[in-house]
């Protein structure tokens, strides 16, 4: 009896072994690549955190199409590192590193205005940085905005919204915002409170950021019909990166244990949608799109509200009025 118990767990063990195995080759047939083979050479690159993970990963790509990559990023001692780095892998010492805390509205102008000043072109704007406050507490800026939503929204919004007019007049161009599926967990928001002056539900910032984004993004699109400036957004799969780090609760306990099993995307993968988003041939008119893993897919229901996009690209503004 003893020994058939254990053949029954040995062979429970050996099966769902296989079925990891086998669910490892499925995921890694179906992570999307990039597939161009598209250059970009004399265009100028704009990546917002791109020292670390899948930004990282992107200003290499693109590098390599001998893009000139502004490296726009917090911790300017490791981006110098990596901007070395990136220089010896691809021979392009187009690669340039530029500070950018676009958590401080103040700072995203500043950014905008030397570059504006600095550069002739701006061909694509990759949107990347972002954070996942592991606080159970609201956090708030000097500028006395709640953490998640200037660093995931408006702070990316206020750089696009300055960015803007070089962008058309280097026409044909892209805007990249890297969002998240996690924007799914938003299926409402309240349009008086996006600062969180109100609410203490902490649970929720990161996933309403990211359906901010999308929702935005898709007004953008609509006004910038004819200007030959497109925007898209994008979910760049579970990625094994440091934003997951400090997080808590259930979610992070899940996440955590994608990661440990090996199931999450690397960062190389990670940014492949990315990429696909900023050079591919077949996105040349494609605008206001929801991508992953390198294809167009829907976005929440929520996100999808043209009236409601409209509301919170104007009430965004407003917040950046005095900016």
């Amino acid at each position: 009896m003893f020994c058939l118990i254990c053949y029954f767990i040995l062979y429970t063990v050996v099966i769902l072994f296989i079925l990891y195995l086998l669910f490892l080759a499925y995921l890694k047939l179906t992570t999307g690549k990039c597939v161009s083979d598209a250059k970009l050479d004399n265009k100028t690159v704009v990546i917002t955190g791109a020292d670390k993970g899948i930004g990282y990963e992107t200003a290499l790509d693109l590098a390599r199409r001998n893009a000139k990559v502004i490296m726009a990023c917090r911790d300017l001692e490791n981006a110098k590192k990596m901007a070395e780095k990136i220089k010896s892998e691809t021979g392009n010492k187009e690669v340039y590193v530029r500070y950018l805390d676009v958590s401080n509205l103040a700072g995203v102008r500043k950014f905008a205005t030397d570059f504006l000043k600095d550069e002739k072109r701006l061909d694509v704007l990759i949107n990347n940085a972002g954070m996942l406050s592991a606080s159970q507490d609201i956090v708030r800026t000097s500028e006395g905005f709640e953490i998640t939503f200037v660093t995931n929204y408006l702070g990316p919004f206020f750089l696009t919204s300055l960015l803007l007019d070089r962008l058309k007049k280097c026409a044909p161009s892209r805007i990249v915002n890297v969002s998240s599926m996690v924007h799914t967990s938003t299926t409402e928001t309240d349009l008086k409170d996006l600062n969180s002056e109100h609410s203490k539900n902490v649970k929720m910032l990161y996933s309403r950021s990211k359906a901010l984004q999308i929702l935005s993004t898709k007004e953008l699109s609509r006004q910038l019909e004819g200007t030959g400036v497109t925007v898209n957004c994008l979910h760049p799969g579970i990625v094994d990166t440091n934003i997951f780090s400090k997080m808590k609760g259930l979610f992070s306990v899940i996440v955590k244990i994608i990661i440990f099993l090996k199931l999450a995307k690397t960062s190389k993968d990670g940014a492949q949608t990315s990429i696909y988003a900023a050079v591919d041939e077949n996105l040349k008119n494609v605008s206001g799109q929801y991508l992953s893993d390198c294809r167009i897919t829907a976005s929440s229901k929520l996100t999808q509200d043209m009236a409601l996009a409209k509301k919170v690209f104007d009430i965004s503004e407003d917040y950046l009025g005095k900016f």
